[in-house]
């Protein structure tokens, strides 16, 4: 017999059709026959996309089991209560409260809507985890689903990683990370990891939005829902560049002291032996006639040794424990006297163009030291530009804060007042691999033999407290800056004259 003909069931749909309350009338395993008003709006179907539909599979994964259980059970018990999540035609959930009662072959449901209150508390919880996130401004924090992708971002990320929220919503994580560390598949490595193994965790080059590289511990963990299913990943991210900075500086100067320890010794005993030689030279060279060949020769081992003595007080320099004259010295005096003494014997094809501050705060320094220190640097400069191009040397006086003195090129130095001399260059510039070792001792892209050079430099500077900071690039030229502490004045300094051949500002050619 058609349903409709049934009596006290129209007079049933015409009374749950009035009712304020969700109704619906399910039929053979959960098919839905019937959806009240109040139903259709909470669900946002229309009558037709709703009907002969089964109710199961509109139920959340989660709660299906136990509303199915309580569809059977209704039948012995004549009533069951249920809670379970219903999904509406815009994929939303509604947390409803069921009671299915039996009705002949039917089952009428009633539902209503839970309390805010858990909702609330969901919302509650979500904008605490938010203002948590938002809060560790130190932390890189970004959720991800499970192939991947960018679902959330705080303002760490935002701040580390300088993207929007806007900007990087559905993306690849992949996209902050080096193209190196893509290349070698470490994305797709580190989320294996972390669904195996429920975390991974290492360190990783990345890089901003602006294109800039830093160096991050990385933790990524595997979320996943009271059915084991993956729900995705949590990343959490924090730069460590300036702390693996630090650790390398450390561990650079370590070596140093060590090096150091080891060539002056070296050096020492030398040079003891350079005097015995040189001394016992000149004396046999005394005594043999003018035009004797032993005589010239004596004369070439007393002209090699004492070259070699010269290589001893590099040596000792390196190391910092030359021999000091310290006085209070005016560094663009000193770097004017360099610049003028070598302007002869730079070619005319390369422009020097020279700015020197006056009224420098002066230093504590051997002058002849930081004369030598400018000769090199000059020298390097002119090398560089292989005969063709320009060079800059200026001086002037800087602030360095707490910041700024973790970056200082050949090491760490305190925070203060700073004075420096820069020299540019427009040559070849350096890659990386040869910025990495142009300190070392005897090292040189020309050719053997160079002698100490910017090794002797590097030591000159640590022994005055200071540091050599260096900017280059492939293609872009050098640029060296040597930063030296200022002195303790007793008074301030008055308006001194530039040094000779310095102008203020201008070309040499």
């Amino acid at each position: 017999m058609d349903v409709r003909e049934d009596i006290s069931y129209e007079i049933a749909l015409r009374l749950v059709e009035l009712s304020p309350d969700f109704y619906c009338v399910l039929g053979h395993e959960g098919l839905i026959e019937y959806a009240n008003s109040e139903a259709l709006r909470i669900l946002e179907y229309a009558d037709e996309q709703l009907k002969r539909r089964q109710i199961l599979d509109l139920i959340h994964p989660a709660d299906r089991m136990r509303f199915e259980a309580s569809l059977r059970d209704c039948w012995t018990a004549l009533k069951t209560d249920v809670e379970a999540r219903l999904q509406t035609s815009g994929g939303e959930f509604r947390r409803l409260n069921w009671t299915l009662v039996p009705a002949g072959t039917r089952v009428f449901g009633r539902a209503e809507e839970c309390c805010d209150s858990e909702d609330d508390e969901i919302r509650t919880r979500d904008e605490k985890l938010r203002l948590l996130e938002d809060g560790l401004k130190d932390f890189a924090i970004f959720l991800l689903d499970p192939q991947g992708k960018v679902a959330r971002w705080n303002r760490g990320s935002e701040r580390i990683l300088q993207y929007r929220e806007d900007e990087i919503l559905g993306r690849d994580a992949a996209v902050v990370l080096a193209p190196e560390e893509c290349a070698n598949g470490a994305a797709a490595c580190e989320l294996g990891t972390a669904v195996s193994e429920g975390r991974a965790e290492g360190e990783r080059w990345h890089v901003r939005k602006d294109g800039t590289r830093f160096l991050a511990n990385v933790v990524l963990t595997a979320l996943r829902g009271p059915d084991g299913q993956l729900r995705g990943f949590v990343k959490v991210m924090r730069d460590i560049t300036e702390r693996r900075c630090q650790e390398e500086a450390k561990h650079e100067a370590q070596i140093l002291k060590r090096v150091g320890v080891l060539a002056g010794g070296i050096a020492h005993d030398f040079n003891n032996l350079l005097t015995a030689i040189i001394g016992n030279a000149s004396l046999a060279a005394q005594d043999l006639p003018r035009g004797n060949r032993a005589k010239r020769l004596m004369e070439d081992v007393i002209t090699a040794g004492q070259r070699a003595a010269e290589l001893t007080q590099q040596l000792l320099a390196y190391a910092g424990k030359g021999g000091f004259a310290v006085s209070k010295v005016n560094l663009s005096d000193a770097v004017g006297d360099v610049v003028h003494a070598m302007r002869a014997s730079i070619p005319s094809t390369v422009v020097l163009e020279v700015d020197l501050a006056q009224q420098l705060p002066e230093i504590k320094a051997d002058s002849r030291q930081v004369q030598q220190i400018a000769c090199n640097l000059l020298i390097n400069a002119v090398e560089a530009v292989e005969g063709y191009g320009a060079i800059r040397v200026s001086t002037g006086r800087l602030q360095l804060d707490a910041e700024d003195s973790c970056s200082a090129g050949t090491g760490h130095i305190r925070a203060g007042e700073y004075v420096y001399c820069q020299v540019e260059d427009t040559g070849g510039g350096m890659d990386e691999q040869v910025k990495a070792r142009i300190f070392d001792p005897f090292y040189t892209t020309k050719f053997m033999g160079r002698g100490l050079g910017l090794a002797a430099v590097s030591g000159f500077v640590r022994s005055h407290n200071g540091a050599i900071q260096l900017m280059t690039a492939p293609g872009q030229g050098s640029t060296f800056r040597v930063l030296l502490p200022v002195a303790e004045r007793d008074a301030d300094l008055g308006d001194r004259p530039p040094g000779p051949g310095v102008r203020q500002q201008g070309a040499w050619r």
